[in-house]
């Protein structure tokens, strides 16, 4: 979601999940998710969430698209625990659940047995 100000908005990008240099595309269903973190299941991986600033003084493409005046990418490192399958399934119920979105923090936080970098930029 960008935040906007009237000189500068600021974009944060989609995390990517990045297992031994694979990036894991967003889930398509709940199948799909299952498969994705039984893969992370007990294993490390990375996380990359990328920000892009933007300024009304800043560069413009020659069709005067706006660029961004800065960019970074932000990397984590993630453990993930042993999950067992009632987990995982605890886990998709949460995030998916419109009614549990505040839990996700928490949620993903119960997944990982540590993180290295900012938990900010993994969840």
């Amino acid at each position: 979601m960008p935040y906007t100000h009237p000189c500068h908005s600021i974009d944060y990008l989609p995390v990517s999940v990045d297992r031994d240099g694979i990036i894991l595309e967003k889930p398509e269903d709940a199948q799909h998710a299952y498969a994705m973190l039984s893969s992370l299941s007990g294993r490390k991986h990375l996380v990359h969430s990328g920000v892009a600033i933007y300024s009304s003084k800043g560069p413009k493409s020659e069709d005067g698209i706006p660029l961004p005046a800065a960019s970074f990418c932000e990397t984590a490192r993630v453990d993930f625990a042993p999950l067992s399958e009632e987990e995982i399934w605890n886990y998709i119920r949460c995030v998916t659940n419109p009614r549990l979105l505040g839990w996700t923090l928490e949620c993903a936080t119960a997944l990982m047995s540590k993180t290295y970098g900012a938990l900010s930029s993994v969840c």
